[in-house]
């Protein structure tokens, strides 16, 4: 009986043990300040868009679609992203994981400020020829 009560109590005491909060990780916070960092971006993009068609010249019709499909490049690229990570409840599975969302995320994000430059670039010149 003795027995029973030591074996209870430890099977309660090991599932009363919960593991680390994922989300408070030093990991899932880098994942997650990269993403912060250029979401906004992407939804500057559509202010970006509307910019480019009170500016849009005749000339500048096919510098406007390489830009704009970038940025529906790039949006999609990170709507995808966003919908497809799911961290894994276990703490080692999760830890390889973020590694791993990580170099995604910053590759995507490379990509999101590349567009962004681009798109900023073309929308001071677009600017400058109609002063």
């Amino acid at each position: 009986m003795k027995h029973l009560f030591l074996g209870m109590a430890m099977i309660t005491f090991l599932f009363s043990c919960k593991a680390p909060d994922i989300k408070s990780t030093k990991e899932y916070k880098n994942v997650m300040a990269v993403h912060d960092e250029v979401m906004p971006l992407v939804t500057e993009f559509r202010k970006t868009k509307n910019e480019f068609r009170s500016l849009a010249t005749e000339e500048s019709i096919a510098s406007i679609t390489s830009v704009n499909t970038k940025f529906v490049e790039v949006d999609d690229a990170m709507m995808k992203w966003m919908s497809e990570f799911r961290v894994p409840e276990n703490a080692k599975e999760a830890k390889a994981y973020l590694a791993a969302e990580l170099i995604k995320i910053n590759d995507l994000a490379t990509k999101i400020k590349e567009a962004k430059t681009n798109g900023d670039n073309l929308l001071n010149q677009l600017k400058a020829t109609k002063k």
